[in-house]
């Protein structure tokens, strides 16, 4: 049994197009926000 697709692939979809790219900025967000928030953790004076 072998099922065939009348769609394109699914990179041609814009919906999907704009999707992963939500998602690739969003991963890097969150990424760059613990870098971020370690360096302001570095940055606190050490006095109590």
């Amino acid at each position: 049994m072998t099922v065939t697709s009348t769609r394109g692939p699914l990179w041609r979809d814009p919906q999907f197009v704009r999707l992963a790219r939500a998602r690739v900025v969003s991963v890097l967000g969150n990424g760059f926000a613990r870098v971020a928030l370690a360096f302001a953790v570095l940055a606190l004076p050490l006095s109590p």
